[in-house]
Formats: C-alpha cells, sequence, structure tokens
C-alpha cells in the first residue's frame, strides 16, 4: 500500500532546533481525508562540531499543539500539494498518546543519524484529524543543541 502514494518531503534546512528538551521538531498531521506514512528521516547537526548530543522520539499524537507550517515539496512535480499538515519548531507541544515512542534515536552532534523503513513497515497515522507523529526532542545534553530533520513521507 504504502510504496505506490505520493511522497513528499521538508526541505532540512527548515527544521533547525535551537530549544530546550521537549520541543518538537517536525510532525506531520491527518486530515479525514489521508493517512500520511513515513518513509525515510535524517536527523544531523548545522553547528560546530562538539561532543553534544539529544535524544529525539517518535511519537504519535492526538492533537498537534502549535508549530509554525512548513509547505512539503512533492518528488514528482506532477502530483497535487500534500493534504497532510507539516509543522517545525513546536511553541506549544503536541499532546502525545499513547506517550510510548515508536522510535528513539540518541543523537551526537557529530553524526548523522538515518533511519529509512522497511518496505510495507511505514509509520502510519490514522486518517483523523488531529492526528499524527512528530519528532520531540526529549533529552539535551547541551543548550541550543542545533539540529536538522529532514522527513520523507507518503500519502
Amino acid at each position: 500500500m504504502a510504496q505506490n502514494g505520493r511522497k513528499y518531503g521538508f526541505s532540512s534546512s527548515l527544521l533547525t532546533n535551537t530549544t530546550a528538551a521537549t520541543s518538537t521538531i517536525a510532525l506531520v498531521t491527518a486530515t479525514t481525508a489521508v493517512r500520511p506514512y513515513l518513509i525515510d528521516f535524517m536527523l544531523s547537526s548545522a553547528a560546530t562540531p562538539a561532543d553534544a548530543a539529544a535524544e529525539y522520539q517518535v511519537t504519535r499524537f492526538t492533537a498537534p499543539g502549535t508549530t509554525t507550517a512548513v509547505t512539503p515539496t512533492p518528488f514528482d512535480s506532477g502530483d497535487p500539494a500534500a493534504t497532510s499538515i507539516c509543522g517545525k519548531i513546536s511553541t506549544v507541544v503536541p499532546t502525545y498518546s499513547p506517550t510510548v515512542a515508536l522510535l528513539d534515536i540518541a543523537h551526537n552532534q557529530r553524526a548523522t543519524f538515518r533511519w529509512v523503513a522497511a518496505p510495507g513497515e511505514e509509520i502510519i497515522a490514522p486518517a483523523t484529524a488531529s492526528n499524527g507523529w512528530g519528532f520531540q526532542c526529549v533529552a539535551l545534553g547541551a543548550s541550543g543543541f542545533v539540529d536538522v530533520c529532514s522527513v520523507i513521507y507518503g500519502e
């Protein structure tokens, strides 16, 4: 199912996290018309190399909180605009429920981390308004940790 849908991506330069732990660096919110699914994401740092770390979790939410809107780019220029709603850097954290993480990533600032879903194993949101999944920073080893998150998802 998932491999045949339309694919969209966020520009990685838009997703820089210089805030404290518990902020959401990126999220994708479903609508009643579409079930977005996570295909691939990458965490990297845009800061001067240092031995600093952050921990991120990919978790489902039932309310997206408040974020800066991001317009995803379709991979196929013939595809329409995305139906799901995307955001970056939360000012009001989403309501994560259940609070059990689907993925837990410890990221060192000197390294790049990439996760790619095995075919058929994508993380899928329900076709329910205000539901989706987000990348929440749950622990920060240094203040002002600068991270970039590139997201590829499908509908």
